[in-house]
C-alpha cells in the first residue's frame, strides 16, 4: 500500500475552514437544508431496514440510470463510492490508467492499493475529449485492468454523450479491462441516465452522489452502480468500513430523491444563467482561455504568461478574499478551476477581482 496525503483535499479543507468572503473554488452548489425539501418530511425515524441500503432508495436510483437494484451500492457519497470501486477492481501490481488533468483522489487511489498509475492525456486543443481508439491502443499495450474517467471531466466541466461513453468502454472490454465513470457532475447536462444502464453487467461502473448538482452534500450520500456480482463484492469490502451507511441519511435521501427533478432543474438553471456571467467575462480578456463546458458550475482557465497560478491564488485570496483553485491541483498549474454554483452576485464579484488582480500583475 503506498500512501501519500491527498493534497488538493488538504488544500481545500484548509482554505474552507475560514470562509473566504468570495468563494470561486467550491466544486458544487451551495448546500441546502431540510427547509429546503417541500413539503418538509415528518415522522422520519432513526433507524430502517438498510443492512444492504434502503430498499426504495436503490429502486428509485437504479430505475432512472436503467439498471436493477441489485446493481446499486448506497455509500458515504461519491468519494466511498469510488473508494469501493478501485479496491474491488484491482490487484497489487496491476496498471490502472486515471485521465489527466484530473481531480487529485482518483489518481491517488490505485496507488494506495499498490497499483501503477498511468495518464490517459485529455487534450485542450481537442477539447478535452477522449479518444476510444487511442484509449484501447493504450489499454492494450498498457494490460491496464482499469481505466478511470470523469463525465463531465473534472476540471473542465466538459461532457461526454452516451455514444462516447459506450464506444470507451467497448475499447476497454475489448481488452478486458474496466472503466469506472464518476458521474457526480452529470445532471448539470441534460442527458438520458439510462441510456448506458445495461453496460454495467459488463465492464462499467459508474459512481455519483447528491451533492454537487443536487446540493445535499452534509447528506453524504452516494451510489456505485456495477453488475450484481461486483456490488455483492463491494458490499463485502464495506463490511470491513463501516458495515452499513447511515438510515437517516437514506431517509433523507430519498425524500430528495423524490423531488430531484425541482433540485436539478433550479442547479441547471443557475449553472447556464452563471456560465453566461463567466462568458460575458472571458470575452472581455485576452489573457484566459477555456474550452466552454456548455452546461454546470466548473471552469478551467488557462492563464497566459503565467506558468504557476499558485502566486496569482495566494493574491486572490490574501488580498480580495476570493477563493481558487490551483491548476496544480489537477497537474496544470497554468490554469485555474473556477467554480460557480454560488449566488450570480457572488460569482461576478469574484470575476471582477480576478480581473484586478490580473491587471496589477502586468503593471
Amino acid at each position: 500500500m503506498q500512501f501519500e496525503p491527498i493534497t488538493y483535499l488538504r488544500w481545500a479543507k484548509g482554505n474552507h475552514s475560514t470562509p473566504a468572503a468570495v468563494d470561486l473554488a467550491s466544486s458544487g452548489m451551495a448546500s441546502r437544508s431540510l427547509e429546503d425539501l417541500n413539503p418538509r418530511p415528518e415522522g422520519l425515524q432513526l433507524t430502517a431496514p438498510n443492512f444492504y441500503g434502503l430498499p426504495a432508495l436503490h429502486e428509485a436510483i437504479a430505475e432512472h440510470h436503467g439498471v436493477q437494484a441489485d446493481e446499486v451500492l448506497i455509500t458515504a457519497g461519491s468519494s466511498m463510492a469510488n473508494f469501493l470501486a478501485t479496491m474491488s477492481l484491482t490487484r497489487p501490481g496491476d496498471t490502472v490508467l486515471v485521465e489527466a488533468p484530473a481531480y487529485e483522489p482518483l489518481q491517488r487511489l490505485p496507488a494506495l492499493f499498490g497499483c501503477s498509475v498511468a495518464p490517459i492525456p485529455r487534450s485542450e486543443s481537442d477539447g478535452w475529449a477522449l479518444d476510444p481508439t487511442t484509449l484501447g491502443e493504450q489499454v492494450q499495450r498498457s494490460g491496464a485492468t482499469l481505466a478511470i474517467i470523469t463525465n463531465p471531466h473534472n476540471p473542465s466541466g466538459v461532457f461526454l454523450d452516451a455514444g462516447r461513453v459506450q464506444a470507451l468502454h467497448a475499447a476497454c472490454a475489448d481488452h478486458a479491462c474496466t472503466l469506472l465513470v464518476d458521474e457526480v457532475y452529470a445532471e448539470f447536462h441534460p442527458h438520458d441516465a439510462a441510456a448506458i444502464g445495461g453496460l454495467v453487467q459488463e465492464r462499467l461502473v459508474r459512481t455519483s452522489s447528491l451533492t454537487k448538482v443536487l446540493g445535499f452534500g452534509p447528506l453524504r450520500l452516494g451510489w456505485a452502480l456495477a453488475s450484481a456480482e461486483r456490488i455483492a463484492h463491494m458490499h463485502a469490502l464495506n463490511d470491513y468500513a463501516m458495515v452499513m451507511h447511515g438510515s437517516i441519511n437514506e431517509l433523507l435521501g430519498l425524500e430528495v430523491w423524490r423531488e430531484r427533478e425541482r433540485f436539478v432543474d433550479e442547479a441547471r438553471r443557475r449553472g447556464d444563467f452563471n456560465g453566461d456571467i463567466v462568458r460575458r467575462f472571458l470575452s472581455s480578456r485576452d489573457d484566459l482561455d477555456w474550452v466552454d463546458p456548455k452546461h454546470g458550475i466548473l471552469g478551467f482557465l488557462q492563464v497566459q504568461g503565467t506558468p504557476d497560478t499558485q502566486v496569482l491564488a495566494d493574491h486572490l485570496l490574501h488580498e480580495y478574499g476570493v477563493v481558487v483553485v490551483p491548476g496544480a491541483h489537477f497537474g496544470r498549474p497554468d490554469s485555474i478551476r473556477i467554480g460557480f454554483g454560488a449566488s450570480a452576485d457572488m460569482v461576478r464579484k469574484g470575476l471582477q477581482s480576478l480581473g484586478r488582480a490580473l491587471d496589477e500583475g502586468k503593471r
